[in-house]
């Protein structure tokens, strides 16, 4: 099998975009633990939008932190 027959399966099913979710929830679960502490649903959104925010900004302080 040729390598672009490879490259072209993983863009067909979205592989890589489901790989690339994948590593941002383990980095999410590593950092910050894997259960919320807010009880309710709109707060758990608000929570988990406060984590991504400080997330991303630790990644635009540090390019090598992906």
């Amino acid at each position: 099998m040729r390598d672009d027959d490879l490259d072209g399966g993983k863009e067909r099913t979205k592989y890589h975009k489901r790989s690339l979710v994948e590593i941002v929830m383990f980095q999410i679960k590593q950092i910050f633990g894997d259960k919320l502490k807010a009880r309710n649903f709109e707060s758990q959104v608000v929570e988990t939008r406060i984590k991504v925010t400080i997330l991303n900004r630790f990644a635009a302080m540090n390019n090598d932190f992906y």
